[in-house]
C-alpha cells in the first residue's frame, strides 16, 4: 500500500486478555480473516490507481477498559502483495468499535499507535500513590504489572495505545498540551497479573524518551527518540472519532489507514511517512469472508 496481593484490592484498570471459551468466541464479532482485493489511489498530487492481493489473519483480542464503555479490539496481521514484483508489505490490524486502524511497513518490526487526550484523574492519581509508597516499603520487591497508567507521567496530556506486529501490546503517555512539538514519553508493556516480584525478574519493558511531532501536508511525521543510538519514526493522521492513528518503524516504508465498512468492503484512507497527502484504498472481500462476516459489509 501504498505502506499494561494487597494491592488487588485497589481499583485500577489494565490492558486484559478476554476469557477464552465458546461463550467468549460466540460474543466477538466476526472474522475477518481471509483474502481481500485491494484497489486503491495514491497519496501523492497523481493519484495514481494501484491494485495488489491482501490477506487478513485474526491473531486474537483485548479488552482496554480505558474508556466507558471498555474497547474490545480485535487484532490482526495485514499483508499486501503487488502484481509489480514489488516488496510485500506487513501490517498489524486492530478493529475498535467498527473502525479498521492499520500501522503497516516493508518488515516485521513496527508499531501500530492510537493517542488520545487525557489527563490522570484523582483517583488514578490515588493509586499510583499507593503504588509508590508500597515500593518505598521494600528495597528488594516492585509492583509488577501496574495499572495501566501507572508509570506514565503525571502531567501526561495524551495516553495512547500501541500494537506490536510480534503481538505485544501496552500503553503510553504524551507530556505536551497540544499534539505537534516536542512531548516526553513513555512506552509501557502491559501484562494480565497484578502481583509483587523481586528486583531482577522483570517481564515488562518500559521505555522513554522524547517524541517530536511535526505536521506534513494533512499529516503528522512522528520522531521517537530514546537515545543518540537509537530512534524510530512514522506517520500519523488524525480521525473524526478524535484519535490520532499512528505506523511507526519499519526500514524504509511506514504507513498508517483507517477504514470503515461500507457495500464495497473496507473503504478507507491512508498516508505515508514522507508524503504530505492521503491515498485511498477499498478492500473487496472475498467469497469465503462474506461467507463469514457478510453481515459487517454494509453501508
Amino acid at each position: 500500500m501504498p505502506r499494561l496481593p494487597s494491592l488487588l484490592a485497589l481499583p485500577f484498570l489494565l490492558l486484559a486478555l478476554p476469557s477464552s471459551g465458546a461463550a467468549q468466541d460466540a460474543d466477538r464479532p466476526p472474522d475477518l480473516s481471509g483474502a481481500y482485493l485491494a484497489s486503491g489511489t495514491g497519496a501523492d498530487d497523481s493519484h495514481e490507481p494501484y491494485e495488489a492481493k491482501v490477506e487478513l489473519k485474526r491473531t486474537g483480542s483485548v479488552v482496554v477498559p480505558i474508556f466507558d464503555p471498555a474497547w474490545n479490539v480485535e487484532l490482526y496481521h495485514v499483508k499486501w502483495k503487488f502484481p509489480s514484483g514489488g516488496a510485500e508489505l506487513n501490517g498489524v490490524g486492530a478493529l475498535i468499535n467498527g473502525t479498521f486502524y492499520v500501522a503497516y511497513t516493508d518488515e516485521k518490526k513496527f508499531f501500530l499507535e492510537l493517542y488520545w487526550p487525557w489527563t490522570m484523574s484523582s483517583s488514578q492519581r490515588a493509586v499510583e500513590a499507593r503504588v509508590q509508597e508500597m515500593e518505598g516499603e521494600s528495597a528488594s520487591k516492585f509492583v509488577k504489572n501496574r495499572p495501566w497508567y501507572s508509570d506514565l507521567d503525571e502531567a501526561s496530556e495524551y495516553a495512547g495505545v500501541w500494537f506490536h506486529y510480534d503481538e505485544s501490546f501496552g500503553v503510553a503517555g504524551l507530556t505536551r498540551e497540544t499534539w505537534t512539538g516536542q512531548h516526553r514519553y513513555r512506552l509501557h508493556q502491559v501484562n494480565d497479573k497484578f502481583e509483587w516480584a523481586k528486583y531482577g525478574n522483570k517481564k515488562f519493558w518500559t521505555e522513554s524518551g522524547a517524541l517530536t511531532v511535526e505536521r506534513s501536508g494533512r499529516n503528522f511525521v512522528v520522531k521517537f527518540r530514546e537515545s543518540e543510538d537509537y530512534s524510530y519514526s512514522g506517520v500519523a493522521i488524525t480521525t473524526p472519532k478524535g484519535l490520532t492513528v499512528a505506523g511507526v518503524g519499519g526500514n524504509k516504508i511506514a504507513g498508517v489507514g483507517t477504514y470503515h465498512f461500507t457495500a464495497k468492503g473496507l473503504e478507507g484512507v491512508w498516508a505515508q511517512q514522507g508524503g504530505e497527502g492521503r491515498g485511498t484504498e477499498v478492500l473487496a472481500p472475498s467469497s469465503d469472508v462474506l461467507k463469514k462476516a457478510g453481515t459487517l459489509f454494509r453501508d
